[in-house]
């Protein structure tokens, strides 16, 4: 007896939340057909709901499965003061939110969608853009690190088919055209969610898709937040064109990538990337051009407090070189790098070049363009590490390699083409180097690279009571114009007196026409 009763008053309710429901609707149809002798007013609320005003050249209502909305005919997005035109767009759609309706019986907008917008954006800065003269990020109030989560417009916003022109980004690529772009932006109980599909401009490839969430409320820069990047056809030469500061050397190929991102605010926590690319093409500051047929792989990012840690999975620069697998750790302090872990099966360093233009530490990216390190290392483990930046490094080391390589930095030479094999730590080892085809460069030194047809030497290094001998029995030299045979050894006290250089050496077959080229400035 006493289910019935409840099943009855449930029905009754149900029946009732109906009938109010209905009563609702039929009150807001009613109104909507009168929308259009209402323009004025119907700008107001609009304005209210968005925070911008509107124009319009018609208006219709209408009663979709969804709810009622507004169609607005030729529409105009304008701005905060209704001075200037920020998008124009073929129609919109405002869609009442219908769950808040019942709710309080409040009129709110639950959907804003434009069709077919054409929107120009111009750059001012590094992080500042505007639409029609309305700023939209970077230096002023509102800027993301004050604007709050809840202080967007609840529902969503979609953008369909728009045009995205964007204006002034760099000297090399002035104007960006974005067609067919699709966006979504939700603003719901729980946090925001973005996606985002387009076609990118002919310079940079294909297509660009993104999907993106922040969780939570208060301000944007403390939300915890997720997102996948899903870019295809993607034109190399272009996007280093676009991205000099990260992407420079990259002079051909077309890749496909896919990368997962997660973070909190500005801070990146996790990252993933898988690559395929084909026909690549990078050239390094002092070297030749490198030519990839094919290169692919799977990386992955991982921050916590001060420590990064990078592997690599499946890495592979060409079809007949093995499969790379890599670990590297890494603790960045605020005073610098306190200490390294590193370990590969076999990598080919030109391979994540272009990659690591996309680190997050601006002076480690400053730092790995500058040395542009090259060649086959395999069987390879490092090991760095300080207690603070003024202590001198611990060190434990081992790899056989070919053809690698370093570039000349400040005074220092540099050395390309050199195979043999390193063991060692801070108090002692060896370099074995036996290489054809070596280039030394010295450019605050030597006028030009010299060409070493044959670079074999073993050297030797060991540091005790603070000072640090370097040696070798056995060094020689052959270039175009002479060969070189010779015994050296390099010593630095621990005081700061100059280092104790000794070279016993004989030169044969010496072409003294081009002595000037081996002569030290």
């Amino acid at each position: 007896m006493r289910a019935r009763t409840t099943a009855k008053i449930l029905l009754y309710g149900l029946a009732g939340f109906a009938a109010v429901a209905l009563l609702l609707l039929l009150g807001v149809k009613l109104a909507l057909d009168r929308a259009p002798r209402y323009q004025s007013q119907i700008k107001s609320w609009v304005y209210a709901q968005t925070g911008y005003h509107v124009g319009f050249a018609h208006v219709w209502p209408a009663l979709r499965w969804y709810g009622p909305e507004l169609y607005f005919d030729r529409l105009e997005l304008r701005s905060k003061d209704d001075q200037r035109v920020l998008a124009r767009a073929a129609g919109g759609r405002v869609a009442v939110d219908v769950w808040q309706l019942l709710r309080s019986g409040r009129l709110l907008a639950g959907r804003v969608e434009l069709d077919s917008p054409d929107i120009v954006v111009s750059r001012s800065g590094s992080d500042r853009f505007a639409i029609a003269g309305e700023i939209v990020g970077g230096g002023v109030g509102g800027t993301p690190s004050t604007l709050q989560a809840d202080d967007l417009p609840a529902g969503t916003l979609s953008i369909r088919h728009a045009n995205f022109t964007l204006q002034d980004w760099n000297p090399e690529l002035p104007n960006l055209a974005l067609e067919d772009v699709s966006i979504d932006l939700r603003h719901e109980a729980d946090g925001i969610g973005f996606v985002f599909s387009g076609r990118l401009p002919a310079a940079l490839g294909g297509t660009l898709s993104a999907r993106a969430r922040a969780r939570g409320h208060g301000a944007l820069p403390t939300l915890a937040w997720e997102g996948v990047v899903l870019a295809r056809r993607i034109s190399f030469p272009g996007w280093g064109r676009l991205l000099p500061e990260y992407l420079s050397g990259l002079e051909a190929g077309v890749g496909t990538f896919d990368i997962s991102l997660e973070g909190r605010g500005a801070t990146l926590t996790r990252a993933g990337l898988e690559f395929a690319a084909s026909g690549v093409a990078t050239r390094l500051a002092d070297g030749p051009l490198s030519r990839f047929d094919e290169m692919s792989g799977a990386l992955a990012l991982v921050h916590t407090g001060d420590r990064w840690s990078l592997s690599g999975r499946r890495v592979r620069a060409v079809r007949r070189d093995p499969e790379s697998a890599f670990d590297v750790t890494w603790n960045q302090g605020t005073e610098g790098l306190l200490d390294l872990n590193a370990k590969a099966t076999y990598l080919r360093i030109d391979t994540l070049l272009p990659l690591a233009g996309f680190l997050p530490q601006k002076n480690l990216r400053d730092k790995i363009r500058e040395v542009a390190p090259t060649g086959e290392w395999m069987d390879t483990s490092l090991a760095l590490a300080r207690t603070t930046t003024g202590d001198p490094w611990r060190l434990k080391v081992q790899a056989k390699f070919r053809h690698a390589g370093f570039a000349p930095i400040g005074r220092a030479p540099g050395l390309r083409g050199l195979s043999g094999s390193l063991a060692g730590d801070e108090t002692g080892g060896h370099v074995f180097l036996d290489a054809d085809g070596a280039v030394f460069a010295w450019p605050s030194q030597f006028p030009q690279p010299l060409d070493l047809t044959t670079f074999q030497t073993k050297l030797y290094w060991k540091r005790s009571g603070g000072e640090l001998l370097v040696a070798t029995p056995s060094l020689e030299l052959k270039t175009h114009d002479a060969e070189l045979h010779a015994l050296l050894s390099w010593r630095k006290s621990s005081d700061d007196a100059s280092p104790d250089l000794t070279l016993v050496s004989t030169i044969e077959n010496g072409t003294v026409a081009n002595a000037r080229n081996y002569l030290p400035r």
